[in-house]
C-alpha cells in the first residue's frame, strides 16, 4: 500500500536530554510532549482523533495507551501501541499515515516518552526475561542495541564493509543535534 502524500507531520515536540533529569515520570513527559506537539501543529486537543504511543521501559504496562488517552482526556476513533524496538518512532509514523489514509481518523498524535535514570532502568532490566536467548546470550550481548551491533558485524563480514562508513552518519547526527545525548557528553 502506497501512503505517498496521504499524510504529513504537522507538529513536533521533544524534551532535552540531560544528565540530571527533572523528577518527571514517563506520563509527565508524554503529557508535556503531547501538548507541545498539538500546539506546534496549530490544532486543538479536540482535533486529535488518533493516538499512537510506545510503552516506556520505565513504566511497562499493556494499558499504557489507555492510560495516556485518559490522562490527555482525548476522544479517539483509533489508538494503539507500537513496539518495534529502535524502529518504534518510524513505525508510529507509518501507522499514523495508514490510519489517516484508511479514513479511520484525521489527526494522529504520536508520543514516545521514557525516563531512563540508572535506578529505574536497572530495576526494570533485572526483572525482564532475556529475549532471543539462543542468539544473544552465547555471545554475552544483552543490552538493547547489541542486536544492531551483531547485524552490523555480520554485514561487515559478508560484504567487506568497514566500520568507518557505518560510524560516520551516526556520529555526524549526534554531534549536530543539540538535544542529542552525545552532544552534551562531548562538551
Amino acid at each position: 500500500m502506497s501512503l505517498n502524500k496521504s499524510a504529513a507531520i504537522t507538529g513536533f515536540a521533544e524534551m532535552p536530554s540531560s544528565k540530571q533529569p527533572e523528577s518527571l515520570t514517563a506520563m509527565d513527559i508524554a503529557t508535556r510532549l503531547a501538548a507541545r506537539a498539538v500546539a506546534d501543529a496549530g490544532l486543538d486537543k479536540s482535533d486529535i482523533d488518533g493516538l499512537l504511543t510506545v510503552t516506556p521501559v520505565a513504566q511497562p504496562s499493556i494499558l499504557w495507551p489507555t492510560a495516556l488517552c485518559e490522562t490527555l482526556n482525548l476522544d479517539l476513533a483509533y489508538f494503539d501501541s507500537v513496539d518495534l524496538g529502535g524502529a518504534s518512532s518510524a513505525g508510529m509514523i507509518w501507522r499514523a499515515a495508514a490510519a489517516i489514509h484508511s479514513g479511520m481518523c484525521r489527526h494522529v498524535l504520536c508520543v514516545a516518552s521514557d525516563v531512563m535514570c540508572s535506578d529505574t532502568f536497572s530495576n526494570i532490566i533485572s526483572m525482564a526475561p532475556p529475549s532471543d536467548v539462543e542468539f544473544e546470550l552465547p555471545y554475552g550481548n544483552v543490552p538493547p542495541l547489541a542486536g544492531y551491533g551483531m547485524i552490523t558485524q555480520r554485514h561487515m563480514h559478508e560484504y567487506g564493509t568497514t566500520s568507518t562508513p557505518c560510524a560516520h552518519p551516526v556520529r555526524c547526527s549526534a554531534t549536530v543535534r543539540s538535544r542529542s545525548m552525545r552532544y552534551w557528553r562531548r562538551r
